[in-house]
């Protein structure tokens, strides 16, 4: 989460814990709802990015007996 700026982190906790929506959060931050989808899609790439493996990686795993 180290790399996540503190609009991304407010805006993935405000969403999944707290349960706002994004017409909410975007009044917290007084920008528009579509600006808040923005942040949350880029948040959650991030996310993606650091939990699932990468093509390359999963072709490089060699299962031996």
């Amino acid at each position: 989460m180290e790399s996540f700026n503190h609009r991304e982190k407010l805006t993935l906790s405000l969403y999944y814990t707290l349960g706002l929506t994004f017409a909410e959060i975007a009044r917290i931050f007084e920008v528009s709802e579509s600006r808040v989808c923005q942040i949350h899609t880029h948040a959650i790439t991030k996310l993606r990015q650091h939990v699932i493996p990468t093509q390359k990686t999963q072709e490089t795993v060699v299962f031996t007996r």
